[in-house]
């Protein structure tokens, strides 16, 4: 194995590591509008799969009043759009399907249906 073709290798992996390890924009100061438009910038699927879902892990509020305020809202429900398209294209109905229950309970619109 030649020389260049060993840093070759060794690039890819270092860009491979860098991209799984991230799960914010670089800074020091943070956005959320930033960090989820920097979701949408993963190379592949997968790696937005992987930024949208820890972006939701971090946005995304156990009670339904945690949101801070109405981008607040519409950003995480938008993320939750975003991951349902991107677990259909990757083959992932079950993860597409919660997703979209979610969404679904989450949707004022429907609160007449439900009785609320």
């Amino acid at each position: 194995m030649g020389v260049m073709t060993l840093f070759a290798i060794l690039a890819a992996s270092i860009a491979a590591a860098a991209e799984e390890g991230e799960y914010k924009p670089p800074g020091d100061f943070y956005s959320m509008q930033a960090h989820f438009a920097w979701c949408g910038e993963g190379k592949t699927v997968q790696a937005r799969i992987k930024r949208y879902e820890q972006f939701w892990a971090l946005q995304s509020p156990e009670e339904p009043d945690g949101y801070d305020d109405s981008p607040h809202i519409r950003t995480v429900r938008h993320c939750a759009y975003r991951l349902a398209e991107l677990y259909t294209e990757a083959g992932r109905k079950k993860d597409c399907l919660k997703m979209l229950k979610w969404l679904e309970k989450e949707d004022d619109a429907f609160a007449d249906e439900r009785g609320n």
